[in-house]
């Protein structure tokens, strides 16, 4: 579910039935969300729709938004991620740009809940230090050039590895968002398929 970019906590229970609806084909949206539904109202029913489907783990995507609520929004969300964690008893995974680290650090309490089981701060790759060598970015793109479906594979060369660098400075998404690009083809030697 993505995290409401106004950062209210009604619409984030809205926003977790209304995405229980979309996987299962239920109604629980209308079931439980009611314009005088308070957010502490509906914890029990998102622990009662968790509980009755077996939800393993809560994913809430766009974390970033909090920083763009409105005054009080952040630290009152953030408490409520840590009743919600309490209550539901499912573990909650918050994916979000660098951005939403910054929502962490000042309230320890909430940062300690929410980072419980483990926190991982996926930056960039790597590049190898030394010639020869494979660092992250080489043995991610290496993998990663494996999957290209140019009709004639152009074979993997450490000036594509450091084109690919170039653009995409060792970023993951970007990396394989650009690969199957029209515009990757700019990248393939003159000459070549």
């Amino acid at each position: 579910m993505e995290c409401p970019h106004d950062g209210s906590v009604k619409n984030l229970c809205t926003n977790f039935f209304r995405a229980v609806d979309d996987a299962l084909g239920t109604d629980y949206q209308a079931l439980y969300v009611k314009s005088r539904s308070s957010a502490e109202s509906m914890l029990g029913d998102i622990a009662r729709v968790s509980a009755l489907h077996s939800v393993g783990v809560l994913v809430i995507d766009e974390i970033q938004h909090l920083e763009k609520s409105r005054s009080g929004g952040v630290a009152k969300m953030l408490n409520f991620f840590v009743t919600l964690t309490n209550v539901i008893k499912v573990p909650v995974l918050f994916i979000g740009t660098p951005k939403a680290l910054e929502l962490f650090q000042p309230t320890m309490r909430s940062a300690r809940r929410a980072a419980q089981f483990g926190s991982l701060d996926w930056g960039r790759f790597s590049r190898a230090e030394n010639e020869g060598a494979d660092g992250e970015w080489e043995r991610f793109f290496k993998r990663l050039w494996k999957l290209q479906w140019f009709e004639h594979a152009t074979p993997i060369s450490q000036e594509m590895m450091d084109l690919f660098w170039e653009y995409t400075q060792g970023i993951a998404h970007i990396a394989v968002a650009f690969l199957p690009q029209p515009g990757a083809g700019c990248c393939r030697r003159e000459g070549s398929d």
